[in-house]
Parts: C-alpha cells; structure tokens; sequence
C-alpha cells in the first residue's frame, strides 16, 4: 500500500505546490532586499553599487515570483515606466547616480500611480490628515482652508 498510484500523484502535487510556495517567498525577500538596497544607496549619496544591485535584484526577484511571462507584460504593459527605468539605469550605469534616481524614480511612478490614488481615499479616512488629502484630490490645498480644517 506504499506505493499506490494516488500516493504519487498526491505527492507529486504537493511538491509542485510547495515549489509555488518556495518561488513566491523567495521573490517577495529578493524584492524587499532590492527595496532596502535601493534605499540604501540613496540614503549614502547616492552609491552606485547599492543602486545597482537593487535594480538588479528587483528584476530578478520579479521574475522568480512571477515567471518570465508576466515579467515581461510588466515591462512592456507601461512604456512610459519602462523607458524611464531603463534610461535611469543608464545614467546610474554612467555615473550620473542622482539625476538616475530621479528618473527611475519617475519611472517607479509611472508605474504605480493609480495604485496610489487608491490608496490616498483609503487615507482620507485617517482622523488628522484626511481632511487635507480630501481637499487634495479635489483640487488642491489653499492657504484660506486650512483654518477651516481644524
């Protein structure tokens, strides 16, 4: 009874899930490295082998978590991210480290503003800031308002 057939596959499967797992856990501490290596080479002016290799370890954590595939998509679903992430790689590769970061940074929007925008009406609800990004995403803070918000 060891060695039945649904012992197999059930084995099978479960390595398969468990290589799943493995890739997902792996490729979301490459991509927090490649944040805090990033973070990293801002924070002592702008090194460019910190910089480096948080631009090459969030690629290649993308692609473990992910797969070819969708990396690939990721890249190509945003031009305009894209072209900024490689131009800004370019000009850290060439020793312009700040003028690079500004615009992988650019980049890093590109990508992610309308996930921030979601984010900014979760924090409208927050009790001391909420009124001013309220007030924000409807057009703007003027000097006359913030009386009115306290």
């Amino acid at each position: 009874m060891l060695f039945s057939p649904f012992l197999f596959f059930w084995t099978k499967y479960k390595i398969i899930y468990l290589l799943k797992i493995i890739n997902i856990e792996l490729g979301t501490v490459i991509i927090f490295v490649s944040a805090t290596l990033y973070g990293l080479g801002i924070l002592m002016f702008f090194d460019r082998a910190f910089l480096m290799l948080g631009n090459l370890l969030f690629i290649a954590g993308l692609f473990i978590l992910v797969g070819s595939k969708e990396t690939f998509m990721f890249f190509a679903r945003q031009i305009k991210g894209s072209l900024a992430l490689g131009i800004g790689l370019i000009f850290i590769i060439i020793k312009w480290k700040f003028i690079g970061t500004i615009i992988q940074l650019y980049g890093i929007y590109q990508y992610f503003k309308g996930i921030a925008l979601q984010f900014l009406s979760y924090f409208e609800w927050v009790p001391f800031i909420g009124p001013y990004i309220a007030k924000l995403r409807k057009g703007g803070i003027k000097k006359t308002d913030d009386a009115n918000l306290v």
